[in-house]
Parts: C-alpha cells; structure tokens; sequence
C-alpha cells in the first residue's frame, strides 16, 4: 500500500489514507521486471514470481507529497524496500508513508502615507524560512517585483520566516500584528518575524510585512511603484469521459502543483478541492505558467493555448491590472490491463490450472505494432500498468504443444476483433480512463493421448527462430570474430503485423524463439542505448534491426544477427553568466547572475533547458558530439531588468543572447554572457540597441 499520513504523525496509523496513481517498480538484481500503479485504495500487487531476492521501488518524488517512511525502516531510503521472496510464497504490507507538502508565502509592502499598513511593492528583499526547534535549517528567497516571496514542497511542522531590512527601511508590523507572538518566544512582537505551524496539505498564504522609510514629512501620496493588482487563473480537470477536449463532463484535480515563471520561478501554488488556482498581486508582463508533469496516474491530454509550447505550459500577457482567467490543464487517468492463462485439463472447455511462461502482448489496436509483452507468472497471471485509454488487443502466444479453447470474449465472435469468427488468442476491447480491466481470461489445452475421432487443428509448432545482437569492436563495419555479444536488448517477433512474441538477449548475446508455426515473420531488434545500428543479416533491405524470416513447418532459422557500431563518448556544454554596471563590451563582469534560463539548441529544435546556479555557472551534460549547436540565454527581469552586453562569440553574431551555431567535438565549458545591469538613472548616451529591449 501507498498511505497518506493525513495526521502528520510521521509513522503508520489507523487514521492513513490510500493515494490512487503511484507507479510502483518491481526490480530483481537491478533491474525492472514489473511495474504497477495503486489503485483507488492505495494498494497495488505483483503476482507470479518466481523466488529470489526482490526491491520494490516507490515513485519519488511523488508531485504535491514527500516520503515519510517504509516499513523496512528506512535502510535503503524512504521509498525503497527489500524483500526475499521465497519459492512459492508471498510477502505483504510493503508499505510506503507519505504526507501532503504545503506552500508558505506573502509579501513585503511599503508604509508610503504612514498609516500604519503596506500600500506598495518592495523588491529585493531577503526573506528567509526556518524551522522554529532548528534555526539553522532555512531557506532564502528574495521578494520579486510584486512584493510577493513563496515556499513550495513544506513538511508539516512549526517555522518561522524572517524578513531583512533592506536600504533605509524600518520596520512597521507584521500579519501576527503588536499583540505579541506566542510562538516566537517573547511577550514582545518582533515585526521581522512570523511564526506559525505549518498543517499537512493546508498553504499559509497570508503573511504580511510592513517596512517604511523614515520621512521628516509624510508624502501623502502613494509612491511609482508598478501596478500589482493582476491576477492570472485557471483550473486542472480530468478528462472523465475521454473525449481529449475540454468538456462540461470534466471533473477537477485537486492538489496539482502550479509554477508561475516571470524568468524564473516567481511564484508556486496548488489547486485547490474545485481543481482551481490562482496567482494575485501580479504586475504586468509575459508571464509562463507551468502544470507540474507527470502527474502521478495521469497523462497531459491539453492546455488552453493550443498546446504550442506543451500540454503543460501556457504563455500568459498580462496587463497592468488586468486578469487572465481559465488557463486550465486537462488531464486523464491511466488504467490497468491484467488478466489470467489457464489449461483445461479434463476437457470441459473451462480453464483449471495456470499456465506459467505464456508471452502475453498489449497492442494499440490502430498500430499492431505498437506494442508492450510480458510473460505469466506462477500463478497464469499477467498485467500491464499505465495504461492510456484508448482501443487496445491483448494477444497471447501458445506455448509447446498447448493448441487453444477459447478466451474471454467467448465464441460468438469479436466486433472490434474485425471477424464474424472468434480469434481464441486474441481479445480487444476499450480502456476508458482510469477503469482497470482485469477480467481477461486465455483458456489453452493439451491434446488427448486417445484419438478423438477428429483430425487435430493444432498446426505443428517446432520451428525456432534464433540470433545475436554484436557489438563491432574492431569497428570494421561487418560481422567478425572481434565483435562482442550485447546482453538484455529487447527483441520483437511480429507475424502479419502483430506482435507474436518478445524475449531478450542473454549473456551471450543471444536470442531465440521457439515453438512457431511455419510462416512469414519479422523480427525487431530494439534501440540499444548509446550504439547505432550497423546492419543485420539479411543485408538492411528493411533496415539495420528489421529481419525478415520465412519459416517452414518444423524448421530451423538460425543467424538472424544485428551489429551495433560502439557507443559514441557524450560531452558538455556549460559556461557563465555576468552582469556589468558599466557599459563595457570586453567580457569582463561584476557579478554573477543566478536562475538565469539557459536554452540548449540544436539545429534550431531545442534540446534541453536549465538554470544557472548561485554562482552564475550553467552546464548541459550528455550531449553528442556534432554541428550545429547554439546556447540561448534569456535576459532576466527580476527583480531588476537586464541588457544584453557581450558573448563569447560576439564577432560572430549580432544576437548577444546567442553563442552559436557551433561544432562539438569536445567539452566546451568556458561559454560566457554578461548583461547590463543599470543603475538608478539612465545615462543618455545609451547604445540605441539597449533602449531598443524595452
């Protein structure tokens, strides 16, 4: 089971809840053998294994949740349990704990008529985190252009946040007001801290500083500082119906975590019971908001915008106090396929006893090869997880001399099948979203030692079909006596289309099918990571892993090999971004510039985004060697705005904010820009490509 610790109280009890969704990993020397999502209760369960020495792996982090504990106490982490599972037997209450996080935030607000409350904005301001029993633990943001400072991913607990004094600003009160703050120890409040206890899944939201300038005379009037009443808004529903566009039937999804990105991430939130979020006190500007993905359980159907940059990114224009509402996400749940193989053993056209080792395959009814295959346990039992809906066949493959009986769908015949006549190994059907189908059931048998009267419709079933997959060590581009076997690639047998079978190559590189029909088949060899295909044995008429067979009754097809060319070493990319106070173009800077957003491209398709750290420094790493790269860097606007100066290849482009294109053929880390940073006033002689950004 999957457990909520809905009381906080940090260990199993009565009063935990299940969590629907969860992918759970099953892994036997490393590496995965299964997986499951739990269902509506939390619980989830693999079933015929053979014994061995297992680890069941929790998906973590799990969005909106942080792990709390397991029940094998935590030697091996909190989501992570070890389990020996003798032969034939069972092993159960691996159990995993999590607790709801939540999200702390406010503002910091200036006193301009000295009323005593916080009428503007103040940027810049240090605001810190900490637990209340360890004042040492905390976290540091600074207040953005709103005024507004958050903390997301907060265990329950008692805290307290601390504001720091920028410039000449003292202080005026707090949220807790001048009554005193039991929490922060003293009769006395202290208007730069707020103490509070911090409930499983419950945001605190309304923490308030007020700070002032000392005046001679009060000004009476407000001060420039901008607009900060916009709001941005929206919903995350689930598709219930299934009908991939946002619908009237679509029902809400509560405790999705929402970023809000002005640069960087300015603000976190999470919808709440009716789906819905909201982000308030916004000035104006080019917002990006972002659905926290994958959702547990889910898979991203839309967004509002047209899915242009994502089902889980939408691009907001907001203006000075204006609103942006419904910028909604949709989402539809993932459901379970299992069922059961069975043999009738006294002829009664009902299955008994399980049948162990049957390759069981689920295909996307519209793309027979789009498929996933496993094999049955102990039990006859097979399942496949994370299922998206959508039409689907599970196809199972007989094994030794079992002929078939029937399967599920009965003997009148199956409509989405495509026939009047029942095919027994196959049966189709329709996933709707998050409904488990789990009733489908294979019935094979032996045929009798007495004649029956009747020639036998079992076809004859002793072909075999057998290869390598190799690894060109002396990279002469043939199969040689210096290649190498490679170990655990997947390999696909298809025959009219549909996948029959799948195994794996073993440790010496082989793989085999047994038990076929004569006919016409094909076999796929998967993409090894990080080789690329040279070619196979019938010469790459239909690719370098595509390998047509035509098998006679009984007979034998050996050396249907694949050759993979050596891994290609991966390289990084990485550099720096500055800023200067002074219009210098020499590369040369004052300071570094953290959560700076990076864009790696290649061939003009971005490859992958990051941010630079507190140090200024950013690095893309596993990137293969080749033409055509360029680093993007994108000016931030908080909490103030700055000016392309100078990069590393500014002979070469007239974009400062591009480096690029280039070629890799080693790491390349020294990758500089460095922005303007400007001070209070504005110098007149301004280059007019500066002025130009605004």
């Amino acid at each position: 089971m999957v457990y909520e610790d809905l009381q906080a109280f940090g260990t199993f009890s009565p009063g935990d809840i299940g969590i629907q969704g969860v992918k759970i990993e099953l892994l036997l020397n490393g590496t995965v053998v299964a997986e499951t999502i739990t269902k509506n209760d939390g619980s989830y369960s693999f079933t015929g294994l053979a014994g061995g020495l297992y680890t069941v792996q929790e998906e973590s982090p799990l969005a909106g949740f942080f792990d709390v504990t397991d029940t094998d106490g935590d030697t091996n982490g909190k989501s992570t349990i070890s389990v020996a599972l003798p032969p034939g037997g069972s092993s159960g209450e691996n159990n995993f704990l999590e607790v709801r996080v939540s999200t702390v935030s406010g503002m910091v607000t200036e006193d301009t008529n000295n009323d005593d409350k916080g009428e503007d904005p103040i940027a810049g301001v240090p605001v810190t985190l900490c637990k209340k029993d360890i004042p040492t633990d905390c976290v540091t943001t600074t207040t953005d252009n709103t005024g507004g400072f958050s903390f997301g991913g907060i265990v329950p607990g008692t805290y307290c946040v601390v504001e720091t004094n920028i410039g000449n600003y003292i202080d005026v009160g707090d949220s807790i007001g001048s009554n005193g703050d039991e929490l922060e120890g003293g009769s006395v409040d202290d208007p730069n801290k707020v103490c509070f206890v911090v409930v499983a899944g419950i945001d605190t939201t309304d923490i308030v500083f007020v700070d002032e300038l000392p005046s001679a005379e009060p000004s009476g009037a407000p001060s420039s500082a901008p607009t900060t009443s916009g709001t941005i808004s929206g919903f995350v529903l689930e598709d219930i119906d299934d009908l991939g566009e946002f619908s009237a039937t679509d029902t809400p999804l509560a405790g999705v975590q929402i970023n809000l990105v002005l640069g960087t991430t300015i603000k976190t939130t999470t919808t709440d019971g009716s789906g819905a979020y909201s982000f308030t006190g916004l000035a104006a500007g080019d917002y990006i908001i972002i659905e926290k993905s994958p959702l547990p359980g889910f898979v991203d159907v839309k967004d509002t915008d047209g899915d242009a940059n994502g089902p889980n990114t939408i691009a907001v224009t907001l203006l000075a106090g204006g609103s942006s509402e419904d910028n909604n996400f949709l989402e539809v749940g993932f459901s379970l396929v299992a069922g059961i193989v069975l043999e009738d053993i006294d002829s009664d056209d009902a299955g008994e006893d399980p049948i162990v080792g049957v390759p069981v395959s689920l295909c996307k009814k519209d793309a027979p090869s789009n498929c996933t295959t496993t094999s049955t346990g102990s039990t006859g039992s097979f399942s496949f997880g994370s299922v998206e809906p959508g039409e689907y066949c599970v196809v199972q493959s007989n094994i030794g001399d079992y002929i078939d009986v029937s399967d599920s769908i009965g003997t009148n015949g199956d409509e989405l099948e495509g026939g009047s006549v029942d095919d027994p190994n196959k049966v189709c059907f329709v996933v709707v979203a998050g409904i488990d189908t789990t009733d489908i059931v294979f019935v094979d048998e032996l045929p009798s030692a007495e004649p029956s009267g009747a020639p036998s419709s079992a076809p004859t079933t002793s072909g075999t079909i057998s290869g390598s997959v190799l690894l060109d060590d002396d990279e002469d581009g043939n199969f040689s006596s210096g290649d190498s076997p490679i170990a655990g690639v997947k390999i696909t047998l298809m025959k009219g289309g549909t996948t029959v079978r799948t195994t794996a190559t073993d440790g010496t590189g082989v793989y085999f099918f047994s038990g076929l029909t004569g006919g016409d088949y094909t076999v796929l060899e998967d993409t090894v990571l990080d080789t690329t295909d040279i070619k196979d044995a019938d010469g790459n008429a239909n690719g370098p892993n595509t390998i047509a067979v035509a098998l006679p009754a009984g007979g034998l097809s050996e050396k249907n090999d694949f050759l993979e060319a050596p891994p290609v070493a991966l390289l990084k990319i990485g550099g720096f971004v500055g800023y200067h106070t002074a219009l210098i173009t020499d590369g040369s800077f004052v300071g570094p510039i953290p959560s700076v957003l990076i864009t790696l491209k290649k061939d003009g398709a971005v490859l992958k985004t990051t941010l630079t750290d507190a140090n200024g420094n950013f690095l893309f790493s596993d990137v293969q060697p080749g033409a055509g790269y360029s680093v993007l860097e994108q000016n931030p606007t908080t909490p103030v705005r700055y000016f392309d100066l100078y990069d590393s290849d500014m002979g070469g482009t007239a974009n400062l904010s591009n480096i690029g294109p280039f070629m890799l053929t080693e790491d390349t880390l020294t990758l500089k820009f460095v922005d303007w940073k400007p001070g209070a006033a504005r110098r007149l002689s301004e280059p007019k490509n500066l002025r130009s950004q605004e």
